[in-house]
């Protein structure tokens, strides 16, 4: 899984370089020019967004971490290994998801979702069950590798606990 992971870590920081860097030209200045007429397309909630890094949510009183490296992704939603999901972040058309695998057998229902916004500091996903929209708030800084668990975040701990109690609530809660 360590391999995995390098080999995503690579490819998405090569994925980000062409972003940053631009990967051509048409030979018109950067905004400039005249929009072509045609179908339009829904704009993508993450476009240009960075979403890498550590982010937390209570959407039912229980703490929820979603890490997010690269294209990889990990959410822990109770201790211990029934609550830990690991997957991916994918992109296909004008839609980003979070893609999850948990562990043993859980019903939680936050396996997949839509990502609807996304800024520096927040990030809702639409969870494709029963629980709807959940309001992420970025606690940290993505990781150089995706950790086993969020436990292996150093400072992740005393970050979350230093957080006010109504940071974390959703708007679905309020």
């Amino acid at each position: 899984m360590t391999g995995r992971r390098a080999g995503s870590a690579v490819v998405a920081a090569v994925a980000l370089a062409l972003l940053v860097g631009g990967c051509g030209s048409d030979g018109e200045p950067a905004g400039g020019g005249e929009k072509k007429a045609g179908r339009s397309q829904p704009e993508n909630p993450a476009d240009g967004a960075e979403l890498s890094g550590v982010w937390s949510a209570r959407p039912t009183g229980q703490d929820y971490t979603l890490i997010i490296v690269g294209d990889s992704a990990l959410m822990q939603w109770d201790k211990g290994q029934r609550g830990l999901c690991d997957g991916q972040v994918t992109t296909t058309g004008s839609v980003t998801e979070v893609v999850l695998q948990c562990a043993g057998d859980t019903e939680e229902g936050r396996d997949k979702g839509a990502i609807e916004s996304a800024d520096p500091k927040s990030m809702r996903v639409n969870w494709n069950g029963e629980f709807g929209s959940t309001s992420f708030t970025r606690v940290a800084d993505a990781p150089a590798e995706l950790p086993e668990t969020p436990d292996d975040v150093p400072g992740l701990r005393e970050a979350l606990e230093k957080l006010p109690r109504g940071t974390h609530v959703p708007d679905e809660l309020s």
